[in-house]
């Protein structure tokens, strides 16, 4: 048997382990993952906000001038009257004003005697001044107007609505006191402060209401709620020293 030469021998292994060698290599490749290229950073996105509805502020409260009502304030005298400013809005402008004094029938007994009368009246409508001749309003007067107006205003003194209260302290009294322009809407809300007032007794309201007394800085007021029609109010007060 021929010699076989180890240098041939050895190239035909070197060569069998170089082909072994590279198909490990060519499967590991082929199992492997790919490498895949990195994803491009996306860019921020920005989300449209819902726009809400815009909110508007509220608007500026009516003033009083402009609120159908009556408004009266009455400031008892040493004398044993009353100063009294009225200011009435109404709901629809008039060229006729019915004017009246308290009404004692509606008191009770004790001002059953008594006549109020309303002196020295001043008389605006719609900021104009309006002549009066004379200058008082008893049980009834109708006043006309050259033009339509919806805003009055009296100033005048009440007389013959206080009466002394006997046996008492010397200054107690009992006072009457309405709206002099109740006849023209007696709807209209009715507020009625009086000074130096202790206590306020309304007549024409329901029972569980007539103690309708409010106390204010030097006086009372009327609860709310009150009318032109129902605003008949006495009131037990304290004169002023003369």
């Amino acid at each position: 048997m021929p010699k076989l030469d180890r240098r041939v021998v050895g190239r035909v292994f070197l060569g069998a382990a170089l082909i072994v060698c590279l198909g490990v290599l060519a499967v590991g490749f082929h199992n492997a993952d790919p490498v895949r290229p990195a994803a491009e950073p996306r860019a921020p996105h920005a989300t449209a906000a819902t726009p809400r509805p815009a909110v508007e502020p509220p608007g500026p409260a009516p003033s009083p001038r402009s609120v159908p009502g009556i408004r009266m304030g009455a400031t008892p005298r040493s004398d044993g009257t009353f100063d009294v400013v009225e200011t009435i809005t109404l709901r629809i402008p008039t060229d006729r004003l019915i004017l009246a004094a308290p009404s004692t029938a509606l008191a009770g007994a004790t001002f059953a005697a008594s006549r109020p009368r309303a002196n020295s009246v001043v008389l605006r409508a719609g900021g104009l001044l309006v002549p009066m001749r004379p200058a008082e309003v008893g049980t009834l007067r109708v006043v006309l107007l050259d033009s339509p107006a919806d805003r009055i205003e009296l100033h005048y003194r009440l007389s013959g609505a206080i009466i002394r209260s006997v046996p008492s302290k010397p200054n107690r009294a009992l006072g009457l006191v309405a709206p002099l322009a109740a006849g023209l809407d007696g709807s209209l809300p009715t507020t009625l402060t009086v000074t130096r007032a202790r206590n306020l007794f309304c007549p024409l309201l329901s029972s569980a209401r007539q103690r309708c007394a409010a106390e204010v800085p030097h006086g009372m007021t009327a609860l709310p709620g009150l009318t032109a029609d129902d605003a008949t109010v006495v009131v037990q007060l304290d004169l002023p020293q003369p």
